[in-house]
């Protein structure tokens, strides 16, 4: 007896199959996206990635099917984990690693400040602070250290290093809404500062304008960093993530710090390849910042910014990605029955597929004018952008192509000595057409 249809409708069509995929007697786990929830439900022995009575596009998370690497050091695993619970295939290609500054460089300015007690305090970073306080606790002076600081305003960059100062039982002055430094340095530079001693902790990447610009302003400047970014021991990573960038097996990137996306660029020149680099972005990749101060950076070094929230937070940035990308998608309608592609991934009815990154492509060709010839000619150009010249390439895909779709029912038909067509329509997305504009689609 032919398996049931869970969410009504139409039975699936013969040879339809049910959840013991591959004849093995194996049974597979399949994740069902709830969105509501923004959880992944994993359910043994089920056929189908389906949330009850949703569209077609909701049987999956919607970011299953992309793509996306991560340029980050620190915090890298818990940005692969927001990555990889939106169901993206996570490529980690660290460009930086967090480095200790010179211990007595650090101690010399801690002692500064202990002797003369600043009357501003500017922290730029929650992990800077912390760094610092933790020093001083190793050194045995972190009692002075606080106590030097009971009395001095301290003016914050964003919500976590705000966090940090009052983790260390300080108060906060005030926190910058932006959570740019540049607007912070305006904002405290429109006040009199002659005669005033200021401390700046930063990372040790803080452009030395921001110093030089509390210093016109007449104040003495005592600069204090707690830590840095530097080079990563094992570049092959960070160089293999490039590689996949611009050869389009990625669908974004994410950046979490300025020194992150010029680390990037500068990699790829001593490859001879940024300037394919930049097209990658301008044309398929998306670039996506933590905030607004990376957003310029990368702007500053030639990447179109694809996202970037106005609050610098990870949760935000991922979420971004995945409407972005997941806006992509393509629902196709054939023979009564629907697909949707999404990226590698393409949803049936019944079933679901991953494709390898060539037949992605060459789907994505046809997939373009669905129902169109497409020419042989074409596809070479457009999937194999000029490797090959020899039309049996094609030919090969296709024949190879056909039966990595057959699960989810579409078809690539031949037109001899015209091409080839895919035998379908698309279709405006059906959340769409229900007045849902969530872009989560």
């Amino acid at each position: 007896m032919a398996p049931s249809n869970p969410v009504g409708g139409q039975p699936p069509p013969p040879g339809a199959p049910s959840g013991d995929r591959g004849g093995n007697g194996r049974q597979e786990l399949f994740l069902a996206w709830e969105p509501a929830g923004n959880t992944l439900v994993i359910e043994p022995g089920q056929p189908l990635l389906v949330r009850p009575g949703g569209a077609l596009c909701e049987r999956e998370p919607p970011l299953r099917g992309y793509a996306v690497g991560v340029t980050a050091d620190r915090r890298s695993r818990e940005l692969a984990e927001l990555l990889a619970r939106y169901g993206a295939e996570v490529t980690h290609g660290p460009v930086l690693r967090s480095m200790a500054v010179d211990d007595n460089l650090l101690r010399d300015a801690t002692t500064a400040v202990i002797d003369a007690p600043p009357d501003v305090l500017v922290v730029t970073t929650g992990i800077g602070m912390r760094s610092w306080v933790s020093a001083a606790q190793a050194w045995g002076i972190d009692d002075r250290l606080l106590a030097a600081l009971r009395d001095t305003r301290i003016w914050v960059r964003a919500p976590k290093a705000s966090a940090a100062v009052q983790q260390a039982g300080l108060t906060v002055w005030r926190e910058e809404p932006s959570e740019r430094l540049d607007a912070l340095i305006e904002t405290l530079t429109t006040g009199d500062l002659r005669g005033l001693h200021l401390a700046l902790l930063h990372c040790g990447q803080a452009p030395p304008h921001h110093a030089g610009r509390l210093r016109q302003a007449g104040s003495t400047v005592t600069e204090i960093s707690s830590y840095c970014l530097g080079p990563i021991d094992d570049e092959g990573p960070a160089q293999r993530l490039a590689g996949d960038i611009v050869e389009g097996r990625m669908d974004a990137v994410t950046f979490t710090s300025p020194p992150s996306v010029e680390h990037l660029v500068a990699l790829a020149a001593r490859g001879g390849t940024d300037e394919r680099l930049r097209h990658a972005f301008e044309t398929t990749v998306l670039a996506a910042c933590v905030g607004p101060t990376t957003a310029a950076a990368a702007t500053s070094a030639g990447i179109r910014v694809g996202f970037a929230p106005e609050q610098g937070r990870l949760g935000l940035m991922v979420r971004g990605i995945a409407d972005l990308l997941s806006s992509r998608h393509r629902h196709l309608h054939y023979a009564g029955c629907s697909a949707v592609i999404r990226g590698r991934s393409v949803v049936g009815q019944w079933d679901s597929v991953m494709l390898s990154e060539r037949e992605r492509s060459l789907l994505d060709a046809l997939a373009h004018c669905p129902g169109a010839v497409v020419s042989t000619t074409t596809l070479l150009r457009s999937v194999w952008q000029g490797d090959h010249c020899d039309p049996h390439v094609v030919e090969t895909a296709i024949a190879r192509l056909r039966p990595r779709l057959k699960p989810v029912g579409l078809t690539v038909v031949t037109r001899p000595r015209r091409g080839y067509l895919l035998d379908a329509e698309e279709r405006p997305c059906p959340r769409l057409l229900d007045g849902d504009t969530d872009s989560r689609r």
